[in-house]
Formats: C-alpha cells, sequence, structure tokens
C-alpha cells in the first residue's frame, strides 16, 4: 500500500493544515473585499452602444461611483434597469464578482433580452422642478425658480458633442422626437439624453427618470488608454 508522508509527521500535516487555512482566510477576505468595493465604491461598466459616442464610445470600460446619486447638469449617470425587477443583496454582489473576474463580459442577473432589463448610461440635462421642451434635437431648460429657458450647453459644467443628422426617409419616430412642448419635472426626476440624439434611447421614450433608477455616476473613462480621462 502506497504510504503519504503526511500520515506519519504532525509537523507536516500541521503546516500543510495551516496553509490551508491561510489561503481559505486570504480568499475570503479578497471576495469580501472586492465586493464590497464594487457595490459601494466604484464599479466598471462596458459600453454596449453608440449612443454616448462620441464621448463614450462603444466597447469603452467606464467606472461608476454607486454612492453618487445625485447628479449635476451634464453629468453621465448609469440609468439601472427599467423593467421593475429588483436584485436582492446577494444577486447584485455574486453579478459584480462575476462581472469583475470576466472582465466585464457576463452578469448572470443584470441583463435581460427587454431593452427596459438592461442599465445604460445617459448625460443628465435637466434636475428636479426644472422646465423643458426640445426643439430641433437640442434640449432647453428653465431651471428652478428662474424665468429664463437656456440651452443644454449653456448649462452643463462642461463641453460635449452630440451626433444629429437629418432622418431617414420615411422615418417618423425620430422626426417625433426632435421636439416636444414645454413640461415640467417633478420633485424626484431628472431628465436624461444620450448624445447619439438618432440611436439612443432616452427620457424622450422612457420619461423622466426617478431619483429610485440612478445608479450611480460616472466618474473615469478607462478604456481605450487614449482616451483614458476624468468624466
Amino acid at each position: 500500500m502506497r504510504q503519504n508522508i503526511y500520515d506519519y509527521d504532525y509537523e507536516l500535516r500541521r503546516a500543510r493544515s495551516k496553509r490551508i487555512m491561510t489561503v481559505t482566510v486570504t480568499s475570503v477576505l479578497v471576495i469580501a473585499f472586492l465586493t464590497l468595493f464594487l457595490n459601494l465604491v466604484m464599479f466598471p461598466v462596458v459600453v454596449k452602444s453608440d449612443s454616448m459616442s462620441s464621448e463614450v464610445d462603444r466597447n469603452s470600460v467606464v467606472f461608476v461611483m454607486p454612492l453618487d446619486r445625485n447628479p449635476s447638469r451634464g453629468d453621465i449617470i448609469l440609468v439601472n434597469r427599467r423593467d421593475g425587477v429588483s436584485l436582492s443583496w446577494w444577486q447584485n454582489a455574486l453579478d459584480s464578482l462575476v462581472a469583475f473576474f470576466t472582465l466585464q463580459q457576463y452578469r448572470p442577473f443584470a441583463h435581460s433580452s427587454k431593452v427596459t432589463g438592461n442599465s445604460c448610461l445617459r448625460r443628465v440635462l435637466a434636475l428636479p422642478g426644472d422646465s423643458v421642451y426640445m426643439k430641433d434635437f437640442i434640449l432647453y431648460v428653465k431651471p428652478a425658480g428662474q424665468t429664463h429657458f437656456l440651452t443644454e450647453f449653456e448649462l452643463a459644467k462642461s463641453p460635449y458633442q452630440l451626433t444629429i443628422s437629418a432622418p431617414k426617409a420615411g422615418s417618423t419616430l425620430l422626426a417625433l422626437s426632435s421636439s416636444f412642448e414645454e413640461f415640467v419635472l417633478g420633485p424626484d426626476q431628472y431628465f436624461v439624453l444620450a448624445d447619439n440624439r438618432e440611436s439612443g434611447s432616452d427620457s424622450r421614450v422612457w420619461g423622466a427618470v426617478p431619483e429610485s433608477l440612478v445608479g450611480g455616476r460616472a466618474v473615469l473613462e478607462a478604456f481605450p488608454f487614449n482616451k483614458f480621462s476624468l468624466l
């Protein structure tokens, strides 16, 4: 019968058990740290569409701060899924860990076949209590308590570019979404738009975004490296 040295040497068995315990405890601590960091401090998001180009292009990696849920005009935020499905804390934690170890290529709970079942990045252009209207794809905003409308560019804290061109022949969707009448945002509502006004669904389709669906503020574009910058 084959003999195992660990069957006879108590010190070796003890050392082996200590190594196993060390690896186990270290792994648990690393996973706990990553879970807390990704859920409370900052987590990466891979952009899957051209809705926010040219500032944030398809396949870019953007870091979002989940606790920063009071955006200013011009900020890019993560809008959470809008299909009414709420994930438990352990589903969110597992989702973040799987996404981290798969380089954001897979999230077991965060994706859905429905458009409303996926989160997305959008730019905040109007805050609770603001009055807004749109003309020729440009948003006009009257901040709460003020008397005059200004364009979205005049109110944003930093410049950005839009993707706008003439609607395709026969298309009515773009023509309808290029303008709308004035209305006032509610006390916990944000008006968000895609920088690509041709293809990105946004508050023109969903309506104003309630504060409960703000998943955090995008703060850093980390990839591609030639566009590494704060947002």
